[in-house]
């Protein structure tokens, strides 16, 4: 292969030329269940059935993702988009092919999460985060433009809104247990399994971003 592939979405089989005898090709992405349709197809075979053999590389962040990419580690990956992405695409390095998923009204996606500590300031909508923390994986992330999107459509100016970015997902899940910021973006299945495993540690009243 002559090109690293940023792949925010599992089409890859299909815009890969037909592999050799058990080609070996290495994806890096991150171990969320966003990602499940990468694993299930590895699990069911439709990778050999192609004739590639698959190995998968997990790493904290889309930005790890994307630089194991571009540094060549990895054939492809699947993550978000991130500063380094578009970085690494401006120069021509990686490329992306396809896109993962896409906003739909009343199905949960991504959740603006809200600490204990968050709560009791008040924070229980969306135009609440003013004069909040929130907390995000990266400056210039998917969740970071998220972030911004609510305060635009909720008309709050975002000088009013600390943003802490936090870089891994463990790292924000423990800054909302332990009441170090008011709230995050967070993609809603970690939000369940966190609500589950420490109830009482975080609020769910605010859904789909």
């Amino acid at each position: 292969m002559n090109f690293r592939a940023l792949a925010p979405f599992l089409v890859i089989a299909s815009l890969v030329s037909p592999a050799t005898a058990q080609e070996c090709v290495v994806i890096g992405t991150q171990r969320l269940a966003d990602n499940g349709a990468l694993f299930l197809a590895a699990a069911a075979g439709y990778f050999k059935a192609e004739g590639i053999a698959l190995a998968m590389t997990a790493y904290e962040n889309d930005r790890m993702v994307a630089e194991a990419l571009a540094s060549g580690a990895t054939d492809f990956a699947l993550a978000g988009f991130t500063p380094a992405a578009f970085n690494f695409a401006g120069k021509g390095t990686i490329k992306a092919i396809a896109v993962r998923t896409r906003e739909k009204r009343y199905y949960e996606g991504t959740e603006l999460v809200v600490s204990n500590i968050g709560f009791s300031k008040g924070l229980q909508k969306y135009e609440d985060i003013s004069g909040k923390t929130v907390a995000i994986d990266a400056l210039g992330s998917i969740s970071h433009y998220q972030l911004e999107q609510i305060a635009r459509v909720k008309k709050v100016d975002m000088n009013r809104v600390t943003v802490k970015p936090m870089q891994t997902l463990d790292a924000i899940v423990r800054a909302i247990a332990t009441d170090e910021i008011d709230a995050a973006i967070m993609p809603g299945l970690v939000c369940a399994r966190f609500a589950g495993r420490e109830p009482g540690q975080v609020r769910r009243v605010v859904f789909g971003t």
